[in-house]
């Protein structure tokens, strides 16, 4: 009996270690292609304008490829550090606050084939994540030294707020469109927004539809007056060979926003202007596990 569960315990000990030699074989072989620092460009710029207002520099090692520091001279009493370790990165802030360290991390999986925008999204969730921790280490540390917390803020002064990171990203994602596509969009989202007989007043109270007019600085009366003159296939016609998959999870993301609590003419304007945006029934199904998965990734219901 002794025996045989000396042979389990062995067995899955070859088989974990088997796994994590496989796992830092890929590693390997991955980095021999290219840098980490080329392969998670997207991420650090992210982080990068976020925590040290483009400031940073990346400093990678020969003898440990998988490794890299970001730091800014301008910030210098933060660090930030990166492991990648079989598909997954473990990203580490280090913040001294009146000689106190604050260091935590957080970690991210699937790295192997993140797109520009799965960096993008981790980039933005870490920024958040350690503007939270460098908000509250300072009030601890005021606490204890007696000091009151405006002191504090005025550390944080000069970086990018959270509201400023979300604009960034999302200006980011439609910075290749003109002011007339971006009114295109904006009147696809109303048409779904206002489907069913909703009122304008109500129409307008969606945040999917009102952040976007506040972002591109259109008025309501404009996106309903372009709507009217091009229709939903005029309006699509404007954009359609322009959205890449950046842009079109965002907008696709307002589409879903403005169309709850769904209803039958809101679900058939949705799918009015997928259909001419020149998407498919399999294009929305895939988008819409996209937007499951991401919501899962933040603990979103």
């Amino acid at each position: 009996m002794i025996r045989i569960i000396i042979i389990i315990v062995v067995l899955i000990l070859v088989l974990v270690l088997g796994r994590y030699g496989i796992a830092r074989l890929r590693d390997h072989i991955e980095l021999s292609q290219t840098t980490l620092d080329n392969k998670l460009e997207p991420l650090l710029q992210y982080i990068n304008t976020g925590l040290l207002d483009g400031t940073g520099e990346v400093t990678t090692f020969e003898d440990q490829p998988r490794c890299m520091n970001l730091f800014s001279e301008q910030y210098a009493n933060m660090l930030i550090q990166f492991l990648y370790a079989g598909g997954s990165l473990t990203i580490w802030l280090n913040y001294k606050y009146y000689h106190v360290e604050l260091r935590t991390h957080k970690i991210y999986g699937g790295l192997r084939e993140a797109d520009n925008f799965t960096q993008q999204r981790m980039a933005m969730d870490f920024v958040l994540f350690a503007k939270e921790k460098i908000a509250e280490h300072q009030q601890k540390v005021n606490v204890k030294i007696g000091m009151n917390s405006g002191i504090g803020e005025g550390i944080m002064q000069g970086m990018p707020t959270i509201s400023d990171d979300a604009n960034s990203l999302i200006n980011e994602a439609y910075q290749d469109l003109d002011r007339e596509q971006k009114l295109a969009l904006t009147s696809l989202v109303y048409a779904i927004a206002g489907a069913g007989g909703v009122s304008d007043k109500q129409a307008l109270g969606k945040e999917g539809l009102s952040s976007l007019l506040g972002l591109f600085g259109i008025s309501f009366s404009e996106c309903k007056s372009n709507l009217e003159d091009l229709g939903i296939d005029g309006a699509a016609a404007k954009v359609k060979d322009s959205l890449d998959d950046g842009v079109f999870t965002m907008f696709f993301t307002n589409c879903v926003s403005v169309m709850q609590p769904p209803n039958d003419a809101r679900v058939q304007t949705f799918l009015s202007v997928m259909y001419a945006l020149g998407y498919s029934d399999e294009d929305i199904r895939a988008k819409m596990q996209f937007l499951e998965a991401f919501s899962q990734f933040f603990g979103l219901k």
